[in-house]
């Protein structure tokens, strides 16, 4: 009986000692995982990335298969970051590194990938109010439809982005976009309408100075 109490006490000491030791790790992981990283410290990270990009060889993907997956993995581990802390510049920095990424990659797949990457910033930055990264990346989706050579669909995307930007009258957006709506009515042979949107788009381009 004495020695079944003893054992009795071990087990509880042992038990509340793991217990105690439990909590304490717990309580570690939690303010480990629970801090946020500043914007400055994600964008950072991200301009780190963005130089990997010139480093790989996008015409040899078997080797650079292993290098592309983990570079689209921290790539977007720092998108969710940002978006889980609010750092909307973070966000649209960080997709624009990934968007320039898919663009030197090329093939059917990755147009896919590209397509739906903007579709969705579009929709984050319309969800949170940011009317001049959605005029931007409305921009971006008109100039990588425009490199498919659909150049309709680049020129509804253009127009978007035009009326965006003047929305919140932004020159410099407004210039970009008109001067894309010039460039792709030159390419479909539309020249009346590239010679009215390159005027237009200097018009623009003296107001911003």
């Amino acid at each position: 009986m004495i020695a079944a109490g003893r054992n009795n006490s071990l087990m509880i000491s042992t038990n509340t000692s793991l217990k105690g030791l439990f909590i304490l790790l717990s309580l570690i992981c939690f303010s480990s995982f629970g801090q946020q990283r500043e914007q400055p410290e994600l964008i950072k990270e991200i301009d780190s990335l963005y130089r990997e990009i010139y480093k790989f060889n996008y015409y040899d993907t078997l080797s650079y298969d292993t290098a592309f997956l983990s570079f689209e993995r921290k790539i977007n581990d720092l998108i969710a970051e940002g978006q889980q802390s609010d750092h909307k510049g973070a966000v649209y920095k960080a997709k624009n590194v990934l968007f320039i990424h898919l663009k030197y990659k090329e093939g059917e797949e990755y147009d896919l990938e590209t397509r739906q990457l903007l579709d969705e910033t579009i929709d984050y930055a319309r969800e949170k109010g940011d009317t001049l990264a959605h005029a931007q990346f409305t921009y971006l989706l008109g100039n990588f439809l425009s490199s498919l050579d659909r150049y309709d669909s680049s020129l509804v995307y253009f127009e978007k982005a035009l009326v965006i930007a003047e929305s919140i009258g932004n020159k410099s957006a407004e210039a970009a976009s008109i001067n894309a709506l010039a460039v792709t009515y030159a390419n479909i042979g539309r020249d009346d309408l590239a010679v009215e949107y390159y005027r237009k788009s200097l018009d623009v381009a003296r107001l911003s100075k």
